[in-house]
């Protein structure tokens, strides 16, 4: 998985929710004036406004402008959220908990409410383990899609991925603590046994997996993605490449090895 640092509020850099480059972010506070328009409600654009403007005579607006008016109105229809307007305006109003960030690299915006992304709506983009069983893997997406929304949800999906991984490789029905604990019987390496029980415990020992742990973060469910694959890569992926490779090996040399083990 590629390095990421996730946005937040109390950051000047971080992983652009649009173009995912570490970029610098600056940040604006947001000011607002009441509606003077005739009807004082937000103004919509029409959806024919490019055959419009074409009506339009070069007495009544120039060529220049209409090009700029269009980008605008594209801009809108589209969604977007960006600056328009002179710099300087006076607005006499404050907006609290509504603030906007910069990216320096794409150059796009990015609006924040009570210090939550509210726009763009992202996924969290990681791949689970080629060899992760499909069991585990729905969860594993599953967290990735609801990531950047709730990460502490993301974090309960990937414990109770990790007890559904361990329940594959031993055949079995167990919680969490005692799956690994039949796998540390069958040698489980210990470096491994490590990383499962810090999935397991990561946070609060007494959250079961599933189950919310509201003293997660977004760094500690990153941190889960990452053991996750880890772990499935380790106990499947590196023994199953060892047999591959092992069955290239003749049948007599296979003997060989046989004796000299017995």
């Amino acid at each position: 998985m590629s390095k990421l640092i996730i946005p937040n509020t109390e950051l000047k850099a971080f992983s652009c929710p649009h173009c995912d480059a570490i970029a610098d972010q600056t940040w604006y506070d947001t000011l607002g004036s009441e509606l003077t328009r005739e009807d004082k409600t937000p103004f919509k654009v029409r959806l024919d406004i490019e055959e419009h403007l074409k009506t339009v005579s070069e007495h009544e607006i120039s060529q220049a402008a209409k090009k700029e008016l269009l980008l605008r109105f594209k801009r809108e229809l589209a969604g977007e959220v960006f600056f328009h307007g002179a710099k300087g305006s006076n607005y006499s109003i404050e907006l609290k908990n509504l603030h906007i960030s910069k990216c320096f690299s794409c150059k796009k915006l990015s609006v924040w409410i009570a210090h939550k992304l509210a726009w763009p709506e992202t996924k969290f983009e990681i791949r689970p383990s080629a060899d992760m069983p499909e069991i585990v893997k729905r969860d594993f997406e599953e967290a990735a899609l609801i990531f950047k929304k709730s990460p502490r949800s993301a974090a309960a999906l990937l414990r109770l991925a990790t007890e559904k991984l361990c329940n594959e490789l031993n055949g079995t029905k167990d919680s969490v603590f005692e799956g690994i604990g039949k796998l540390v019987k069958k040698g489980l390496d210990p470096k491994i046994q490590k990383a499962l029980d810090i999935v397991r415990v990561t946070g609060n020992d007494a959250v079961h997996p599933g189950q919310i742990n509201l003293n997660d973060t977004p760094e500690v469910a990153e941190r889960l993605f990452k053991l996750v694959n880890v772990i499935v890569e380790s106990l499947i992926t590196v023994p199953k490449e060892i047999d591959n490779i092992y069955d290239t090996i003749s049948d007599e040399k296979k003997e060989a090895i046989q004796k000299r083990d017995s």
